[in-house]
């Protein structure tokens, strides 16, 4: 069927992963570029360099020619792709040995000249980063008429039917708002408007795992300063250069009560979209770091953009009313318990893992865990785990931190709970889990293998194991009626010291230390300990989340849709997604943690673990 569709063509660039190569020098990176952008004058490429755009005419020895004739000849339609992103393996395939300097030859306004050019991964990233927000913007402008519209919305409701586990979680009638959506369509429709419709729909499921892809126009204006949540409150802060924390952005008047004519709780309340069914404290948490882009909130508002904004501050009785451009650049907050990301994740590819683990005062040991990391990925990490926790034999407790952790494989909890299970007790049953009966069942096994859930005869259970499932089953009770002939019978996933290896039973207290950016595979490990003799959970409750998440892009508007495919059951019946897991003991954050000063949850913690 033919629809009126407007169309702009798409260089479509995106990111890829190239292997590493012996002929690659030691000093470059397998991903890296000379440039910090391309675009394409028909099939010529233009580069930018130090801001400043170019023809490229040759890099060393080969023409430009040379380079796209090969990367047409050997990439098909994803040439220019290859060309923009992935020019170290180009370029080796291509028998030309790249190096960290490269010879540019360049040509603007009929001059000619040679450069050497720097093979950076930080360009490389931006070539990425830039293609990507031109493709979205892009795409935000395209419209589909009404007919291409309401044939993805009939895709979009038997993706649901048929493979959303939590379609009925939240008690949303996805019916009406699927019809609601159909109504507000014209003649035609935006994809950005079309997307976020369908993002609003989606938030409502109280999938934690689900996301719309593809759509957002990008983000230019920022707030001028950043937030940070406190309490029920929303702080303005801004960077303290001399102490890397932060400081409030108006010593008396430190708190946000308003964005032009919006209260900020009103504000808050109508831009939480995806999260509107996380728990209350992940929630209010991801509202207000979400404040920062700007565009983006003004477009779930409707409210005309200005490149200044009217801000009320407050404290608490009085208020002080600014006008503030809007910033260029993101300003983020981030509390002084989250690791610095481009550390940790330099720190993980080079292997290297000794600042995961400490000893406190009073002989407590501390195990970080930033990332749910799998063991074919960190090998090292896991023999460390195993050489340290013999290590910490003879100290009086054990904290393992899961703050900011957003999830990742169950390995690490497979890794560790056997040291915290006796040897004489039956086995844990951690997880129940089922999965929408429609899936492949070859495709079924393998992914809730990989999650350490096992169906019922399964050979990775014993006798012992299903004793114990047939004896927790008993008073086992779902708190959510969902239609069962839509899953699969039940899977488990089993805890036990007897799955431990080169391990010993570590019988003294054991605390894991949360907060509500605690995600997905990291809450699952927090609920999966949850009740066992000697662990305590504290912090604040989880985000949760657990739900084998599954994506598919509708045929028209190309808006790309994950759900989950799984419901997830902690051992007290909740579902993980929309509820999380709660804290045995609560320590939230105070003041000098939002600021940056000190890590006032952990202190808390000792504190207790010292006392008792």
């Amino acid at each position: 069927m033919n629809h009126l569709v407007t169309v702009i063509l798409l260089v479509y660039l995106p990111l890829s992963v190239i292997g590493q190569t012996s002929e690659v020098t030691a000093e470059l990176p397998d991903q890296a570029s000379p440039f910090t952008a391309v675009k394409w004058h028909g099939e010529e490429p233009l580069v930018e360099i130090e801001g400043i755009w170019y023809r490229l005419l040759a890099i060393n020895t080969l023409s430009s020619k040379q380079i796209i004739s090969f990367c047409k000849e050997e990439y098909s339609n994803k040439w220019q792709k290859r060309f923009a992103e992935d020019l170290v393996e180009v370029l080796i395939a291509m028998k030309e040995k790249p190096d960290v300097k490269v010879q540019l030859k360049l040509e603007k306004d009929g001059s000619v000249k040679n450069v050497m050019g720097e093979m950076t991964y930080a360009n490389r990233q931006e070539v990425a980063k830039k293609h990507r927000a031109l493709m979205n913007r892009i795409k935000s402008l395209i419209k589909i008429d009404r007919t291409a519209a309401i044939e993805d919305l009939s895709q979009l409701k038997s993706i649901l039917e048929t493979e959303s586990s939590y379609l009925n979680l939240s008690g949303f009638d996805y019916q009406k708002g699927l019809g609601n959506i159909e109504m507000s369509i014209g003649d035609s429709i935006r994809i950005q408007d079309f997307g976020f419709a369908i993002q609003k729909l989606i938030g409502e499921l109280g999938d934690r795992h689900a996301s719309v892809l593809g759509f957002w126009e990008i983000n230019k204006h920022y707030l001028p300063f950043a937030v940070a949540p406190y309490q029920d409150k929303v702080i303005a802060v801004m960077r303290d250069s001399i102490s890397g924390g932060f400081d409030t952005y108006l010593d008396n008047f430190r708190y946000l009560k308003s964005i032009g004519d919006v209260p900020i709780d009103e504000f808050l309340k109508r831009i939480t979209v995806r999260n509107k069914h996380a728990p209350s404290d992940a929630r209010f948490t991801k509202s207000v770091t979400n404040l920062r882009y700007l565009d983006f909130q003004y477009d779930k508002l409707g409210i005309l953009k200005t490149d200044s904004v009217l801000f009320t501050f407050t404290d608490g009785e009085k208020n002080k009313i600014l006008k503030l451009p809007l910033s260029l650049k993101r300003i983020s907050w981030y509390d002084v318990s989250r690791y610095d990301y481009s550390k940790m994740r330099s720190s993980f590819k080079e292997k290297e893992y000794a600042w995961l683990f400490e000893r406190k005062a009073k002989n407590i040991a501390y195990i970080r865990l930033p990332q749910m990391l799998s063991e074919d990925d960190h090998p090292k990490l896991f023999e460390m785990i195993t050489y340290k926790m013999e290590e910490f034999h003879n100290t009086t407790a054990l904290v393992i931190d899961i703050r900011h952790n957003g999830g990742g494989t169950r390995e690490l909890l497979m890794k560790l709970a056997p040291y915290f299970i006796s040897p004489d007790a039956e086995p844990w049953v951690a997880n129940v889990a089922k999965i929408r009966n429609n899936q492949h069942l070859s495709e079924d096994i393998e992914s809730m293998q990989s999650r350490y859930l096992f169906n019922y005869n399964s050979d990775h259970l014993t006798n012992v194991d299903r004793a114990s499932i047939d004896s927790f089953m008993k008073n086992f009770k779902a708190s959510w009626s969902y239609d069962e002939d839509r899953f699969s019978d039940y899977f488990y996933m089993i805890l036990s010291h007897a799955r431990g290896k080169n391990h010993y039973y570590y019988n003294k207290p054991v605390y894991i230390l949360m907060n509500e950016r605690s995600f997905s595979a990291a809450s699952v490990f927090a609920s999966a300990l949850k009740g066992l003799p000697n662990v305590t959970l504290v912090g604040v409750n989880t985000d949760g989340s657990s739900g084998r998440s599954r994506r598919q892009e509708l045929t028209n508007s190309k808006i790309r849709i994950k759900l989950s495919s799984m419901i997830s059951f902690q051992r007290n019946g909740k579902t993980l997604d929309m509820n999380g897991t709660a804290p045995d003991i609560i320590i939230e954050r105070d003041l000098d943690q939002v600021l940056g000063k000190r890590d006032t949850q952990l202190e808390k913690l000792l504190k207790i673990i010292k006392k008792h």
